[in-house]
């Protein structure tokens, strides 16, 4: 309260607190205004005159509680009313200003309460400030102050006390000051601290003369002077004229648990908020709180509660830069938190600032860059942090990992960040033309670089393996990369998962002898948990790769002996299973030209395997199954005829006869083949069908 009527002197810059053995020592460099006319005991004639309106101070000190401020524009209480507060500590507390020296004592008669000094050393000493009231302990608990005002005594270790509490409060108590620049703790006489003020724009420092200690304050002031003028006209003949509708926040550039309700000084009103709000509030009788009920005084408050709140979603994005990142969210966390468990003015604060949110540049990015939260990812789990270098390199812009405590807060709606998925990298890698099986050459860094290629395998693995994703999801999300070239070939370069076939050692040798090149997958260990997406090199794709196999290729590659046939068909057995399952793909081996006769390669269907009947014309090539490894039962299962006469005559004999290349010779001998058996075949219509033409 005294620091409040030392700001309120438009002539005072300083104030000094001097806690003595005897007395608490109050100084400040301003003077009190003298009419000239106190001891006439009769009215100030400031009061009357229309250029002031007003009681000079002497006369508003004489009449204490008289409220007298209240007329006065600029100034923050009524004048009586705070000083009545100094009967906590003393009995008899005396001002010296303007040449005065008074003496208060409110024991005695009004005509004697005031006693003026006509000279002392008090008074008369040379280094005097500009006013000082000396508050002499009461130290007596049996004074008629005491008693009368019920109150204790101080106590011998109150002044240690005071001093403590002093320093402890004035860093908030200088915040809002009008016109005090500095504050002076002494003990004894000696300066304990000093406390210094400096505001620049929108930038408030607090000093105690160590420039290590120095706190920081970003000022963000607000109006509410419309809706001012409407509660004026609402609620006339209450609320002042001069009462003011500018609002003030105070946020620090350290960390600040919770901010205070300021009505210039502190009240005991704690937000929770991480700022202090300033603002000519209406408080109670003790100016402990501020009325936030109901009527005129709850509405102006609120009114500038939400003039504070609009003036801070104006300077949302400022604040990015002047509190930092962690700062800064901790700082929209605390808004949040007031929010959800406050259902008072304190949440104008988030309600004002959350449209703002995902239109400014709030989100911080490991590339240490504020963007806007749709354009930034979030990794969901902390082990995915591993995968920032190479997402950096693909263009995303990922959260950085200081923001992960406000996950849920970045997700939320008011926010929006989107966490990182398998469809954003498919989108950049899909744009950067990774849809192609594409040359090692012609990789982009972060796929030719082999430590960020396999955390790209890591970062993928992860977004499939997410506890909370539902299955359709996962499949959703395995079809999309399918579709991507990220898994490795063999010689280095990358392909669809859907065009490269996953496969054992053995396979992988095998088929690389068969003339053709086979995209098969890398054995990478890095890669193995994504494997699985890559298509499977079963019986169905070997015999469709063979069967675009160039003849001649196949050919060359067995004659020089790089493809061993006994091996290629020992495969194919030990795959007999799916070739049965599926008569397509019984039919389609039969048409691929890996049967060997004569030192040359057939379709199936152009050979037989041996039986019981003895081609003597030579009209059909046999099998040769010591090529093979034998493997009879294996060819018969797939549908490899046996050379008997009924099949001899179902499907040589008729073409023999129709072929003019056969000579006329064999042909007769045919003829006599059949004469000579005719018994065995003429009750059987298949072979009566196949000669009748």
């Amino acid at each position: 309260e005294l620091i409040q009527n030392a700001d309120d002197a438009r002539n005072a810059t300083s104030i000094s607190f001097d806690v003595c053995d005897h007395a608490l020592i109050v100084d400040n460099d301003g003077v009190f205004s003298d009419c000239q006319h106190v001891d006439e005991n009769k009215e100030c004639p400031w009061k009357t005159d229309s250029a002031i309106e007003h009681r000079c101070d002497f006369h508003r000190f004489r009449n204490i509680a008289s409220g007298d401020k209240r007329r006065e524009a600029d100034t923050t209480g009524a004048f009586g009313i705070g000083f009545i507060a100094v009967y906590q500590i003393t009995d008899t507390p005396e001002l010296i200003s303007g040449g005065r020296h008074w003496i208060l004592r409110e024991d005695k008669p009004e005509n004697q309460r005031i006693k003026v000094c006509s000279g002392c050393s008090k008074c008369k000493a040379p280094d005097l400030p500009g006013t000082r009231f000396i508050l002499p302990w009461a130290t007596n608990p049996n004074s008629t102050m005491r008693q009368g005002l019920q109150a204790e005594a101080v106590s011998p270790d109150a002044p240690k006390k005071f001093v403590d509490e002093i320093e402890h409060t004035l860093s908030v108590a200088m915040l809002f000051l009008k016109r005090i620049k500095k504050i002076e703790v002494k003990l004894n006489g000696q300066i304990r601290h000093a406390f210094e003020r400096e505001k620049e724009n929108d930038t408030l420092i607090l000093s105690d003369g160590d420039t290590a200690n120095d706190r920081i304050w970003k000022i963000i002031e607000g109006d509410f002077s419309k809706a001012a003028e409407n509660l004026r006209a609402a609620h006339p003949n209450k609320i002042e004229e001069k009462k003011s509708s500018k609002v003030t926040i105070a946020i620090a550039n350290d960390d600040q648990p919770s901010g205070l309700i300021c009505a210039y000084l502190p009240t005991q009103q704690d937000t929770k908020l991480p700022f202090h709000i300033n603002a000519d509030f209406f408080t109670t009788m003790d100016r402990k709180r501020i009325h936030l009920s109901d009527g005129f005084q709850s509405a102006w408050n609120r009114a500038a509660f939400k003039a504070a709140a609009e003036a801070l979603a104006n300077s949302v994005e400022t604040l990015t830069l002047y509190l930092g990142h962690k700062r800064f969210w901790n700082f929209l966390s605390a808004l949040k938190q007031v929010a959800d468990a406050e259902q008072t003015a304190y949440a104008e604060f988030w309600k004002a600032v959350t449209p703002k949110l995902n239109t400014t540049r709030i989100v911080y990015t490991t590339k240490n860059e504020w963007i806007k939260s749709d354009d930034a990812a979030l990794l969901s789990q902390k082990e995915e942090s591993a995968a920032i270098p190479v997402m950096e390199e693909m263009g995303l812009n990922i959260v950085n990992e200081d923001l992960r405590p406000y996950q849920s807060l970045l997700i939320s709606k008011a926010i929006g960040v989107l966490p990182l998925s398998v469809s954003h990298l498919c989108d950049v890698l899909t744009h950067d033309g990774l849809i192609e099986p594409t040359e090692a050459t012609k990789l982009p860094v972060y796929l030719s670089n082999k430590t960020l290629r396999e955390a790209l395998w890591v970062q993928v693995s992860l977004l499939l393996e997410r506890q909370q994703r539902t299955q359709k999801a996962k499949e959703e999300d395995e079809n999309k990369l399918k579709q991507i070239a990220l898994a490795p070939a063999l010689d280095g370069s990358l392909w669809p998962f859907r065009k490269i076939y996953n496969s054992d050692k053995e396979t992988i040798s095998l088929f690389q002898t068969c003339g053709t090149a086979i995209p098969f997958l890398k054995d990478d260990p890095a890669f193995s948990s994504l494997s699985y997406l890559c298509a499977k090199f079963n019986a169905e794709a070997a015999i469709q790769i063979l069967l675009d196999v160039d003849k001649q290729k196949l050919e060359q590659s067995w004659q020089s002996g790089t493809l061993i046939l006994s091996n290629l068909f020992g495969w194919f057995e030990n795959n007999k299973k799916e070739i049965l399952e599926f008569p397509r793909f019984k039919q389609d081996f039969a048409k691929i030209p890996i049967f060997p006769s004569s030192g040359k390669l057939h379709k199936m269907n152009e050979l037989v395997l041996p039986g019981d009947f003895i081609d003597g014309l030579q009209l059909t090539e046999i099998v040769d199954l010591s090529v093979l490894g034998g493997r009879r039962e294996f060819l018969k299962d797939v549908g490899m005829q046996v050379l008997d006469f009924r099949n001899y005559v179902l499907t040589r004999i008729p073409l023999a006869l129709k072929d003019e290349n056969v000579s006329a010779d064999k042909k007769r001998a045919l003829i006599a083949l059949l004469v000579k058996r005719l018994g065995e075949i003429k009750d059987d219509q298949y072979i009566r069908n196949a000669l009748k033409d």
